[in-house]
């Protein structure tokens, strides 16, 4: 595994096409995870120059219960470039969630990405398991996307993630 440090992505085999714009896909808990997420887009958009038009997608957990936006948002993700999903760590996903991954899941076609999960491990009531991280990594290996992680750092609502202006990244490689 590699640290990267700011989001760095350069050691990564992620390369997103020029010639079309970057589609960043977000999934989020609630105000302070879907914040750290977009922070988050914002360093790896960065990574691509102030040239690279960029699309995004929000989607909070809540609406992924209504079928019909579940059904959206798989089609979205189906096709971005970059997902990125911000949890809590604890013993699984909401299920409308798992059931918003399996639908994209069938849906996206070996195009590569990034896939990052963004988890907050403070509320986990067992701090030596990960099971909702082991879940993430192994939907971006079924994607066949780069999986990066922050997992150890808790969510805030206020300007700068708690503990450090800077997250670490984990970079666990290509899933191809």
């Amino acid at each position: 595994m590699n640290i990267l440090p700011n989001g760095d992505i350069s050691g990564a085999h992620f390369a997103p096409n020029k010639e079309h714009a970057l589609t960043v896909l977000i999934a989020y808990d609630d105000f302070a995870a879907g914040k750290l997420a977009m922070e988050t887009r914002h360093i790896f958009a960065g990574q691509f120059g102030r040239d690279c038009e960029v699309h995004d997608n929000m989607w909070k957990f809540d609406a992924l219960q209504i079928p019909k936006l579940r059904e959206i948002a798989a089609a979205e993700a189906a096709e971005a470039d970059i997902i990125i999903i911000a949890a809590y760590e604890g013993d699984k996903l909401p299920a409308e969630v798992r059931s918003w991954i399996r639908l994209w899941l069938a849906r996206r076609k070996e195009q590569g990405g990034a896939f990052v999960a963004l988890l907050d491990r403070s509320a986990n009531p067992n701090p030596d398991s990960a099971p909702v991280l082991k879940y993430l990594e192994q939907t971006a290996a079924k994607a066949k996307m780069d999986f990066f992680t922050s997992h150890n750092r808790p969510f805030t609502a206020d300007s700068s993630p708690a503990g450090s202006a800077d997250p670490e990244f984990v970079n666990t490689g290509s899933a191809a």
